[in-house]
This record gives C-alpha cells, structure tokens and sequence, in this order.
C-alpha cells in the first residue's frame, strides 16, 4: 500500500513539473475576520492595512467569506472604487465564499456594494507571476496555473512563492529518488 502511494505521489509531482505548474498564494480577504465591515456584527477590518501587509503576484487568487444576505464584492474600476458608487463594475460576486483569481498585473479595486463607504473596499497591485518549478516566469512561453488546495485551512494566507522553487525542486528530487529505489 505504501509502494502505490508513494509511486501514485511521484508520478503526481513529476506531472505537476511537467506542466510547468506555478504555486499562487491563497488569501483569505481580512484573514479570520473574512469580508465583513458591520459594526454591530463587532468586525471592523481596515482592509487597506491588511492588503498593504500583502505581495500579490499574478496567479494568486483572493478568497472572500462573508454573508451573502448583508454583503457582495464587486471588482470595479478606480473611478468607481474612489466615488465608493459603482455603476460599472467589472465582476460582481455574490455567493458569500468567492474565490477571484488574479490573473495579471496590474491594479484591482474591490469594493463592497452596501459597505464601502464603511470602509468595505481595498485596492491591490498585482506583480508579474510567480515562477514556475521549472525556473522561468509564469507569464513566459508556458502558462501558470493557479493550484487550488480544497484541504487547506483559509483562515491566513497559503503561499508558494518563488523562494519556496528550491524546496520544490527538492521534494521533487526525493520524490524521484524513493521511486527509482521503489
């Protein structure tokens, strides 16, 4: 049993590697607070601070929990996102756990629909993508590929970057090794 396992994860990683798959980072939108601004609900989250405490690359993607019967999140443009009206949105999300992906450089501006001027909004720039586990930037000749972990506790931030390459490659090299021997 631990033979196919092991043999199962190798083939697994060595496929990952192949396509040339690039870890985003996950982010929960006001870590444990989630999307929320109500005061009578006791969270007040200045979001500008927690995007500012972030490196967003391309390929990440934001998660937003919230209550879909008191909030939203639409993704709107700057003029929009300063007046704190939206009436262009670019997206908007309703479902009350939306994962957006950020899939180019560039700004963002997310606003929340009744709460905004309550301070229910942020806006982000984007820098290029992650690098792949093959070394070269995502937004080179291959496409990156954001990997979304279903097991994965969205109460913080879950984050590959490209300083964490070295520590892929290697588990990717053992990973070979136990199965050469295997």
């Amino acid at each position: 049993m631990a033979l196919v396992f092991a043999k199962a994860v190798t083939n697994f990683l060595l496929v990952m590697t192949s396509f040339r798959v690039s870890f985003g980072a996950i982010y929960k939108v006001g870590d444990s607070a989630g999307w929320t601004n109500t005061k009578s609900q006791g969270n007040v989250v200045d979001y500008k601070k927690w995007a500012l405490s972030k490196s967003f690359r391309a390929g990440d993607t934001l998660l937003f929990e919230y209550n879909p019967q008191i909030h939203n999140v639409m993704q709107v443009n700057r003029r929009d996102f300063v007046s704190c009206k939206p009436t262009d949105p670019i997206s908007t999300y309703s479902t009350g756990k939306d994962m957006i992906s950020l899939k180019a450089p560039g700004h963002y501006y997310f606003v929340g629909t009744n709460h905004c001027e309550d301070g229910l909004k942020f806006a982000i720039r984007v820098s290029k993508a992650h690098r792949n586990c093959g070394g070269a930037d995502a937004g080179g000749s291959s496409p990156g590929y954001t990997m979304i972990y279903p097991w994965a506790d969205f109460s913080g931030s879950l984050s590959l970057h490209s300083s964490d390459d070295q520590l892929v490659t290697q588990l990717i090299l053992v990973a070979g090794v136990v199965a050469f021997f295997l």
